[in-house]
């Protein structure tokens, strides 16, 4: 094991050192939050409580996020949708022909293999999958936080809620199922995500003054999310219809527009610089051979179960927009001065795709999240109205913005912790097969084929060989991979195929592959099948 990772996995698996260490942090971040608190005694009790929480939210916040970015060398769908953009970092042509060249996971556009090509350029390969989930995290925060912050100074009473709204936005993304699905992999989700949030942020800030350039700058985001994953498509009538909402049809002829010229000149760049025949395929014609499962009811049922989590806060921040009680006014008016609707409207367009996606065979509901990303932020910026009315309560007390958001601030608190916590003292349960796989793979160049982790022999050897997810993928959509080309990208000296976990030794059409064991000395837990005539050489036991 390299000396980086050893001291990683050493660190992780020290669950007294953590629980010292992360002790005293979080009193000094109490500490400090009390100073702040007696020190702000001109504001009001509850701009002071937001403050004095702001240090263990962001200690805890933080502490989640390195710890997932460091276990994510254990996760092995990490490791082989990574293998995508070290391809491309390499040379190596991204998308193929259904008669030549290996079988790969790339049934999506190349702006998403593109956003991890800083990860691609790291010498180490558990060190490059660290900085690839850090890329996710960044595509999925980053523009949330400047939607709640606004670009306004930390020092302003706004911008300081706003902070603390975001990480309320940030620690519910912890707990829900989908975001989970969508953020916490390398995957096409979240640089998806994030492009999406920036094209919808162009038009939440939206001012007169920039009037044309906030419609460009909207449009490539969205171009460009389109690109990542094809899924976002329902983003672009999303933001048209906003636009016809609040400004009426000059500006949104004005966004078409905008829409036409980037979407020409990205799609042409794209065009010339891949195959646009096998991008073609692997983008629009594969996916449009996978069966749909039934279960719409289901699908349905898992996004809107998570619909009631967030209508704990929701009820406090849209709930007053909606039933404030006042003269009526009219439906673009109210828009305009309710943002968050944006948010919403893209959430819902998103509704027909998240469902169809995961119903596809093969799907998930890592594709819930293109929903519950975006009325997530719809709850968390309504938040943000300047006069926000309070629910009133029983005998005329009132609850305001303020209240709730503490509240749930500390709510959240106490449960992301506990959940850290309980991952921290398991830490030392999780294998990182792939370092072993890697490991062995270096030691023993093409005596092993490990077909759900193909990126370690592009790594350590500089070999493409047929992924079995791309495979799966041929499979489903009537294009079986057999014969010559099966045979073409495995390794030719192979004396075994490898899997760990779930197993599809069905796709490989290898009889000479049939003797089984699920025992191995060299990689415990890993199921081996041994090339029938030479079980009694090689290195693979």
């Amino acid at each position: 094991m390299q000396t980086i990772e050893k001291s990683i996995f050493q660190f992780l698996s020290c669950v007294p050192c953590f629980y010292w260490l992360f002790g005293i942090l979080f009193s000094l971040a109490c500490v400090s939050g009390l100073i702040l608190f007696a020190k702000l005694r001109v504001w009001c009790p509850s701009d002071r409580w937001l403050v004095a929480l702001l240090p263990p939210v962001v200690l805890v916040f933080m502490s989640d996020i390195f710890y997932r970015i460091l276990t994510s060398i254990f996760d092995e769908h990490s490791w082989f949708r990574l293998e995508k953009t070290v391809i491309l970092a390499r040379g190596f042509p991204l998308y193929y022909g259904t008669d030549s060249g290996p079988a790969l996971v790339t049934l999506y556009g190349p702006v998403s293999v593109l956003a991890y090509l800083p990860a691609a350029l790291v010498p180490s390969p558990f060190l490059m999958v660290m900085v690839a989930q850090a890329i996710a995290f960044a595509f999925v925060y980053l523009p949330a936080f400047w939607i709640h912050i606004g670009g306004k100074p930390l020092k302003d009473r706004d911008s300081l809620f706003g902070l603390m709204v975001f990480f309320c936005f940030s620690s519910m993304t912890f707990r829900l199922t989908s975001l989970r699905a969508g953020i916490f992999t390398v995957h096409a989700d979240a640089p998806t995500l994030g492009l999406c949030a920036s094209a919808c942020a162009c038009l939440y800030f939206r001012t007169a003054q920039h009037t044309n350039w906030s419609l460009f700058w909207s449009s490539l985001f969205a171009v460009l999310a389109v690109w990542s994953k094809q899924v976002a498509v329902p983003l672009l009538p999303a933001l048209a219809l906003y636009l016809y909402l609040t400004e009426g049809t000059a500006a949104l002829k004005r966004f078409l527009f905008f829409v036409f010229v980037t979407g020409t000149v990205v799609s042409a760049i794209f065009l010339w610089a891949f195959d646009a025949r096998n991008m073609f395929l692997h983008m629009f014609v594969i996916p449009s051979q996978h069966a749909l499962r039934p279960g719409v009811l289901k699908a349905l049922s898992r996004i809107s179960r998570e619909w009631l989590i967030m209508a704990a806060w929701g009820i406090f921040s849209i709930g007053p927009s909606i039933f404030h009680g006042g003269p009526r006014t009219a439906l673009s008016e109210w828009v305009r001065k309710h943002r968050w609707f944006l948010f919403m409207l893209v959430g819902f367009f998103m509704l027909p795709v998240s469902v169809i996606a995961s119903l596809k065979v093969g799907g998930s509901n890592n594709t819930h999240s293109y929903t519950n990303y975006f009325i997530l932020l719809a709850t968390t910026t309504a938040f943000l109205i300047p006069d926000l009315r309070p629910i009133r309560i029983l005998h005329g007390k009132y609850i305001r913005p303020h209240h709730v958001v503490i509240f749930m601030t500390v709510v959240m608190l106490a449960v992301n912790m506990s959940f850290l916590f309980y991952r921290v003292k398991n830490t030392s349960r999780l294998k990182n097969f792939a370092l072993e796989a890697y490991e062995f793979v270096k030691a023993h160049p093409g005596e092993a084929y490990f077909p759900r982790l193909t990126l370690i022999h592009l790594l350590a050897e500089n070999k493409l060989y047929h992924s079995i997810d791309g495979l799966m993928d041929r499979d489903w959509a009537g294009m079986r991979v057999t014969g010559k080309h099966l045979r073409d990208y495995i390794p030719p000296r192979a004396q075994a195929i490898i899997f760990y976990g779930e197993a599809h030794r069905w796709l490989l059409d290898l009889p000479e592959f049939e003797q089984k064991s699920e025992r191995s000395a060299v990689i415990p837990g890993a199921v081996v099948y041994r090339r029938i005539d030479s079980s009694n050489s090689g290195t693979v036991r």
